[in-house]
C-alpha cells in the first residue's frame, strides 16, 4: 500500500485532491544527487488535457429558514482565524460516478438546509476599526452555487486520485478576481459540473478564515448526509464559540514565536527558486520506504513519528538540491499542528469547526541541515511539533 505525498500540508489535512503547486524538493534532490529516483518513491503521472465546460447558472443560496442572526449582526473571529495565512479560499474537488438525475437540485436544497445551523457561511467578512476581520450579516448574502456541464466523461480525466492542474476550471473563480481577496466575498463557492456519463464533480472554495480542514470536512459531511437522506442531518451540532480562543487581557507572551518573526532574506534560496522554477509533481511514497526512513533515526531519538522523519528528510533534501548559500544562514521549516487535542483548559466543544491549527517552527542552519545527521534534523522537527501547547 502506498501513500500519496503531494508536499502540501494543507492538502494532506483536507484529504482530497487539489490543483495546487506540489512540493518537488525531495525527489528533485534524488534526481540531482543520485541521478535516479529512490526505491519506494514513484512519480505519479497525470494526463495533459483540457476540460471544456459551459456554465449554465450562478445562483446565491440562502439559508432555508430563519437563522440566529439579523442584518447588522456580526460574529467574532479568533486570532487563529485571523492569521494572514488564512486569507485564502482553499480549493477542493470531489468526483462522483452517480447516474441519478437532478443532482444539482438535491445539492441546492441540502445546502440551503445545512446553512441554517452553519449560518456563518452565509455572511461576509469585513474589517473592523482595529484591523481585525469579523463575519457580518446583511441582506441578500448567502453562498454561491454554480451549475456547469461538460460533454466529457469521467473516465477521460484519468486517475482521479492524482491531482491535475487541468481540474482548475472545475472550481469557480470570479472573472478578474483579486488574489487573496476575502473581504465581501461569498464564504463558500460551490461548482457542480455534470459530465455526459452521468457522473459529476463538486468543486469547492471555502474561506479559510471560517474553518480549518477538520471544520471544512465537518461541514461537508453534514451537507452530504443531508443530500443523501433528504432531511437536515448534522452530527455533531456545529459550534461557533470563537471567543474561547480570544487573547488574554492583558496579553501575556511567555515564549518566543520564531514562526512570526520577520525573515531577512540573506540567502540564495529565493533566487534559486526563481531560477529553478519549480513545477507541479505528485509522488507516491511506499509505506516500506517511510518505515525504512523512520528506522534510520528512531534508534537515536525517542518519540519520533513518521511525519517527523519524512518532514526532516524532505527539508534536508530540498535544501541540498537547491544548494543554498551561505552555510551559516538559518532556515525555518513551518508546518501545521492540530491544536484540538492540546487545548484542555477549557477544551474546545464538540462540533467546533473554526481554525484550531497552530504553526510549528523548526530552525537550523544550512550547514546543520546538509552536513549534520538526519537524526538531528528529525529531533528539531519533533521538538517543534511537541512545543505547540495552549500555554
Amino acid at each position: 500500500m502506498k501513500n500519496k505525498i503531494d508536499g502540501s500540508h494543507e492538502a494532506a489535512r483536507w484529504a482530497v485532491s487539489l490543483p495546487i503547486l506540489l512540493f518537488h524538493g525531495m525527489c528533485k534532490s534524488y534526481e540531482l544527487l543520485k541521478g535516479t529516483m529512490a526505491p519506494g518513491v514513484e512519480e505519479l503521472q497525470f494526463p495533459q488535457l483540457e476540460i471544456p465546460l459551459t456554465i449554465n447558472s450562478i445562483s446565491p443560496i440562502l439559508p432555508a429558514s430563519p437563522i440566529p442572526a439579523t442584518n447588522g449582526d456580526s460574529l467574532y473571529l479568533s486570532n487563529l482565524d485571523d492569521m494572514i495565512g488564512a486569507s485564502v479560499f482553499t480549493p477542493t474537488v470531489y468526483f462522483y460516478r452517480s447516474r441519478k438525475p437532478g443532482v444539482t437540485e438535491v445539492l441546492n436544497e441540502a445546502l440551503a438546509s445545512v446553512l441554517v445551523p452553519y449560518y456563518p457561511f452565509s455572511g461576509r467578512l469585513r474589517e473592523t476599526s482595529d484591523g481585525k476581520l469579523e463575519v457580518f450579516f446583511g441582506p441578500n448574502q448567502g453562498v454561491l452555487l454554480v451549475e456547469a456541464r461538460s460533454e466529457m466523461i469521467l473516465v477521460n480525466l484519468g486517475d482521479l486520485s492524482v491531482p491535475n492542474p487541468a481540474w482548475t476550471n472545475l472550481v469557480y473563480y470570479f472573472p478578474n478576481e483579486e488574489q487573496y481577496k476575502v473581504i465581501d466575498m461569498p464564504l463558500l463557492i460551490a461548482q457542480v459540473t455534470q459530465f455526459s456519463c452521468g457522473g459529476f464533480s463538486l468543486g469547492l472554495r471555502i474561506c479559510h478564515r471560517l474553518c480549518d480542514g477538520a471544520g471544512a470536512m465537518q461541514f461537508l459531511s453534514a451537507w452530504a448526509a443531508t443530500a443523501r437522506l433528504s432531511t437536515l442531518t448534522v452530527n455533531p451540532i456545529p459550534c461557533w464559540d470563537r471567543e474561547i480562543l480570544g487573547p488574554r487581557d492583558p496579553p501575556l507572551i511567555q515564549y518566543p514565536h520564531v514562526e512570526f518573526k520577520r525573515i531577512d532574506d540573506g540567502s540564495s534560496l529565493t533566487r534559486s527558486l526563481w531560477v529553478v522554477k519549480p513545477v507541479q509533481k505528485c509522488y507516491s511514497v511506499s509505506r516500506e520506504y517511510q518505515a525504512h526512513l523512520k528506522s534510520l533515526v528512531q534508534s537515536q531519538s525517542v518519540g519520533i513519528t513518521t511525519f517527523d522523519a519524512m518532514a526532516a528528510h524532505v527539508w534536508r533534501s530540498w535544501v541540498k538540491a537547491l544548494d543554498v548559500r551561505p552555510l551559516n544562514y538559518e532556515l525555518r521549516l513551518t508546518f501545521s499542528v492540530n491544536g484540538r487535542s492540546r487545548l484542555t483548559n477549557p477544551p474546545l466543544k464538540q462540533g467546533f469547526y473554526g481554525n484550531a491549527v497552530c504553526v510549528a517552527c523548526a530552525t537550523n542552519t544550512v550547514s546543520g541541515l546538509v552536513n549534520g545527521p538526519l537524526s538531528d534534523t528529525t529531533c528539531l522537527v519533533r521538538n517543534a511539533r511537541l512545543s505547540v501547547s495552549e500555554a
